[in-house]
């Protein structure tokens, strides 16, 4: 072989891995889809349709060996579907490259391979619930065997000019691209976990698990000027004191209590603003009472109680200033009026 045959060869293995990683990467983006989680079986489906769409595409990066078109990584599809999504993806998958050969093949040669391909959907299938407690590696191996030894040896059988040799090649060939593939998705995978990670720990506040002050503020941006709406703003009264008589683990937990009884009232439209100040953003309607609002609140709050080992008990309270979005001609304005009423509350 000479240079040239040699790179061509390794650009059409690359084109191959591109296509299978951008078939799986598309399935992951747009389904919202991490591989290591249980698939549904709407993700089982369409994973085995777009496993049948792009084996179509792999049919044309195929490469010539003793003048057939006989390398290419479609044989991936069933492997990692199988494995990814279970056997009813890699018998899809198997449907529609059997429909495939059947139109654009020889059609002698493409019935018996469709024949191949079928049974060995069907086999997916079958053993699919028996490796489930088998590790990766196993699942993987077992999956991998099961579709590539019955097709290499009808392929043999099918073209006996074709060298052993050569079907060596192929095998070798595909197992590269299939544990390529499988460590490349593994590695999108552990870095897609790790992006949506940061990107909830961004939004969440890690203590009390409601959205915190980022939140909020997108949240009144998006809201002043097109949406009438009151601002609450909240604190825990003698948080201070709290947490210096009692210590920090008893001030965590009078936040994250605090944040449950918010939570419970107003789902969704609670935020921690950092310390114990909070804020709640309520839409504004002609049923909707601020100062019943603010009462109820109050009594929420009054109804917290916190048992200490030495018997003793803790009650809590909250100062609440409010005010309407219409008030204020712009969300920094809105804010220092709500701030300014949650003073004139503390001080009464």
């Amino acid at each position: 072989m000479d240079m040239w045959s040699f790179f061509k060869i390794l650009s059409y293995a690359f084109a191959n891995i591109a296509v299978l990683v951008f078939a799986y990467f598309l399935l992951a983006r747009f389904m919202k889809f991490q591989f290591d989680e249980p698939p549904t079986w709407s993700i089982r489906i369409l994973s085995g349709v777009l496993g049948g769409f792009f084996a179509f595409l792999l049919m044309n990066f195929s490469i010539v060996a003793e003048g057939s078109r006989t390398l290419n990584l479609i044989w991936v599809f069933i492997v990692l579907n199988a494995y990814y999504f279970g056997g009813t993806s890699a018998f899809i998958t198997c449907l529609f490259i059997t429909f495939e050969r059947l139109l654009f093949g020889d059609m002698q040669v493409a019935i018996v391979f469709s024949i191949v391909y079928l049974a060995i959907g069907i086999l997916q299938l079958v053993i699919g619930p028996f490796l489930r407690k088998k590790t990766n590696f196993v699942q993987l191996f077992i999956i991998f065997a099961l579709t590539i030894v019955p097709l290499s040896t009808m392929g043999l059988l099918i073209a006996p000019n074709i060298s052993l040799k050569v079907i060596i090649e192929i095998a070798i060939y595909i197992l590269l691209g299939t544990f390529a593939c499988y460590y490349i998705v593994t590695d999108l995978t552990t870095l897609g976990k790790q992006m949506s990670f940061f990107e909830r720990t961004s939004k969440i506040d890690f203590l009390t698990k409601i959205e915190n002050r980022y939140m909020f503020t997108a949240k009144l941006e998006q809201l002043f000027g097109k949406e009438l709406f009151y601002l609450f703003l909240l604190d825990l009264n003698h948080f201070k004191k709290i947490n210096d008589v009692y210590g920090h683990d008893i001030g965590d937990l009078a936040l994250k209590l605090f944040a449950e009884k918010l939570y419970e009232l107003y789902p969704d439209c609670c935020y921690r603003l950092g310390g114990d100040e909070f804020a709640i953003l309520i839409p504004s309607h002609s049923a909707f009472n601020p100062e019943l609002a603010s009462r109820e609140l109050k009594n929420t709050i009054a109804g917290i109680r916190v048992e200490l080992p030495n018997k003793e008990t803790i009650f809590f309270s909250t100062s609440i200033g409010y005010m309407r979005s219409d008030h204020a001609s712009s969300e920094e304005k809105l804010y220092r009026l709500a701030d300014k009423a949650l003073y004139a509350d503390k001080q009464t």
